[in-house]
């Protein structure tokens, strides 16, 4: 997500008009008098994101990014959310949505992909911090400890032994 976004916010900050930032500005508004968590806050968000993508005036792109949002939110996310995001987190998203509006407004490329992702990044270890240290995005715990280790991997077919299984690397 933080690579399509990032790339997105880059583009829209190349071609944003005054209307597109104007239609930012409404959406932060209404982020900054919504409630959360709760549904309302999280539409706010979804419509954040989906204005930079409409910047572009690709359908596809909205649709993608679009997507990408909505894979997140789900009944599962919606549950946890209730006990993990809190008004400070809100206030910290804010300011982040807040950057990449201004990085765009600005027509800086390079400050709009920075703030998107940075924002993305941020939000992911919001959210899974919440989970224990040893569960958070980027912790170094989180990754495969024993380097030496092999990978295990699945046999091709499951009928026969894996050791009389071979593997042909694609080029």
């Amino acid at each position: 997500r933080a690579l399509i976004e990032g790339a997105v916010a880059e583009a829209a900050a190349t071609s944003a008009t005054r209307r597109d930032i104007a239609k930012l500005d409404d959406i932060l508004a209404l982020m900054r008098g919504t409630a959360h968590p709760g549904g309302d806050s999280i539409a706010a968000d979804r419509s954040f994101h989906v204005a930079v993508a409409d910047i572009l005036g690709n359908d596809a792109v909205t649709e993608i990014v679009s997507q990408l949002f909505d894979q997140r939110v789900n009944p599962y996310f919606k549950q946890l959310a209730r006990y993990f995001e809190t008004p400070d987190s809100w206030r910290s998203a804010l300011e982040e949505h807040t950057a990449i509006r201004d990085a765009i407004a600005s027509g800086n490329g390079s400050a709009a992909a920075s703030a998107m992702r940075s924002h993305l990044v941020a939000s992911q270890e919001r959210f899974s911090k919440n989970f224990g240290p040893n569960l958070s995005a980027g912790s170094a715990k989180s990754k495969r400890t024993n380097k030496s280790a092999p990978k295990r991997q699945p046999p091709l077919h499951p009928r026969i032994p894996a050791q009389k299984q071979t593997r042909r690397k694609l080029i």
